[in-house]
């Protein structure tokens, strides 16, 4: 699975080249006169909102649990370690 999807995200890559070129040149041709600004912006501010939006997707899916019942939810206590099991009343 993880061949495969590799493989596929590499031919996306590669399809959408062009459009993704023209995108950068878009998004940094106000910074052209600014080489270190724009070296700022390469360097930390993008890989900085690629990481988080990365981590709040991977987040989001890691939250979802279909097979747990909806009369329990797991919460973890970290001041305790411990898990505590919180009743919810159907609705």
């Amino acid at each position: 699975v993880v061949v495969c999807t590799s493989k596929a995200l590499c031919a996306a890559i590669s399809l959408a080249e062009p459009t993704l070129l023209h995108l950068g040149e878009a998004v940094l041709s106000p910074l052209a006169m600014f080489p270190r600004i724009e070296l700022v912006v390469v360097m930390l501010i993008a890989p900085l909102v690629l990481n988080v939006a990365q981590l709040w997707v991977q987040d989001n899916f890691l939250k979802l649990n279909r097979r747990q019942p909806r009369e329990q939810v797991l919460i973890y206590a970290p001041l305790y370690r411990c898990p505590v099991v919180e009743m919810h009343s159907a609705q």
